[in-house]
């Protein structure tokens, strides 16, 4: 278990890495390509500006998947070099992101490693959903301040206190004041600041319309690094549904100068822990993560409850449209929900344990190698 947290995702990795062994076991074109005369970038998170190719580089092959994909450093490094042929792989729609000529996209399913990652380690160890008692409808866990998770509380503290499971820690660790900047135009936003907000400058875990725990950070034994692999906690034992909290929660972007949806979604553990515990999903990242999950990952995502708020790209209306869902299913027995929603958890759990799931999934790259090889050769 612990090898997977040190290895797990090894970024900035080039040919001379020492962890490159990682990506050669899920790169399988990485054997049939000459390495030599191709800049390999490998989740690359490190920024562009001090890269620089050797003289017998004629492509570049760029993947990033540890952080949010970083599809502006590959725009950046195709503009620096325009007469080298850039591969970008990365597990993600690219919507209508402006890419130069010489940027090649070829999706690539990266995501699934972090539900590799759980297959091995709690294989035959999870609790199926079926042989868990219910005793919430929704369930939401925040660590960092993030705007997302910040409208997430307020709804469940508004309009479903005595229904949910959640924690805010009210941690920072954005040193730019950034995240606290776009929180507040959040909080101050006319779809938002009706909302109960009183929660906001203190640190706890709520049950049962019950603050239970202060959750001071010096008296709480808990760290990032476990958290990653906690599939244990009653916000996924007890609750029928999980408000997913991603890292990245924004799609539509409009900076004055370029208008476009964000390529995405990004998904990390966070959506992961929620389906292998067989928990229904409310999605709080991306827009589209549901119908990404839906249709590349073929997950039976069919819920009773309206998840198509998911689809809207301008952040402000998608998190308005959660908390109407969130007001909605607090119209409904918790009974009365786990009886319509269980058979879809059941089937969803049951897939994503599935070794052979995991294999379909390779099968998908397995056959994008081949068009990699030959864009390559080409190229060379």
């Amino acid at each position: 278990m612990i090898e997977w947290l040190d290895d797990l995702f090894p970024g900035n990795v080039t040919l001379h890495s020492p962890k490159l062994h990682f990506w050669n076991k899920r790169y399988a074109f990485l054997k049939h390509i000459d390495t030599s005369r191709v800049c390999l970038m490998l989740n690359w998170d490190a920024g562009v500006n001090n890269v620089v190719l050797e003289s017998m580089h004629r492509a570049i092959i760029f993947t990033s998947c540890a952080e949010s994909p970083r599809y502006q450093e590959v725009r950046e490094l195709a503009k620096r070099y325009p007469s080298i042929p850039i591969l970008w792989l990365a597990d993600l729609n690219p919507y209508d992101y402006s890419l130069p000529a010489n940027v090649t996209f070829v999706p690539y399913r990266h995501w699934y490693i972090r539900l590799e990652m759980f297959q091995e380690c709690f294989q035959g160890q999870v609790t199926r959903v079926k042989d868990k008692a219910h005793k919430y409808k929704f369930s939401s866990l925040s660590y960092f301040r993030r705007p997302g998770r910040a409208v997430v509380t307020a709804a469940l503290y508004t309009h479903a206190r005595s229904n949910s499971l959640f924690t805010w820690r009210n941690l920072d660790n954005d040193p730019t004041g950034t995240q606290a900047e776009l929180i507040e135009t959040f909080r101050n936003h006319r779809l938002f600041r009706d909302l109960d907000w009183n929660f906001f400058d203190q640190e706890f875990l709520m049950a049962d319309d019950i603050i239970v725990n202060k959750m001071q950070t010096d008296d709480v034994n808990f760290n990032v690094r476990d958290s990653m692999l906690d599939i244990s906690p009653p916000s996924f034992q007890q609750a029928l549904i999980n408000i997913n909290n991603e890292t990245d929660t924004f799609g539509w972007l409009d900076n004055g100068i370029e208008r476009y949806n964000r390529p995405g979604p990004f998904l990390t553990e966070k959506t992961w822990k929620t389906l292998i515990t067989g928990c229904a999903l409310l999605n709080a990242g991306q827009p589209g993560t549901m119908k990404f999950l839906k249709e590349e990952y073929n997950l039976p995502l069919d819920y009773s409850y309206d998840t198509s708020y998911d689809l809207e790209i301008k952040d402000f209306d998608r998190f308005a449209g959660l908390i109407s869902t969130i007001q909605n299913i607090e119209q409904y027995s918790l009974q009365d929900l786990v009886d319509a929603n269980i058979d879809t958890c059941q089937r969803t759990q049951d897939l994503v344990l599935d070794p052979d799931y995991l294999q379909s999934i390779r099968n998908f790259n397995l056959a994008q190698d081949e068009k990699i090889i030959e864009l390559i050769a080409k190229w060379i």
